[in-house]
């Protein structure tokens, strides 16, 4: 996992920076761990940030049915699928 700094930097400087920084880094984080983007807009680990600062009830879900060795986890709003 690699953080661009000056970016990061960029970031903090904004008023709501410091907690957006974090979801960044909780973000990626969860790649490290094996966890892939979810479909669900309002999660965290959607590909593209909409204002989330914390972990939603979605990714706890995945996370509660994670298994190693599977490779895809994919959570669309109403269903939890896994895919090997």
């Amino acid at each position: 996992m690699t953080l661009d700094a000056p970016d990061l930097a960029g970031t903090l400087a904004r008023p709501d920076g410091p907690p957006l920084v974090r979801a960044i880094i909780m973000h990626e984080l969860a790649h490290v761990l094996g966890l892939d983007h979810l479909n669900d807009t309002t999660q965290l680990m959607h590909e593209e940030n909409s204002g989330q600062f914390d972990f939603g009830m979605a990714t706890a879900a995945v996370w509660l049915c994670w298994e190693p060795g599977r490779a895809s986890r994919v959570y669309d709003g109403d269903e939890l699928a896994m895919s090997a």
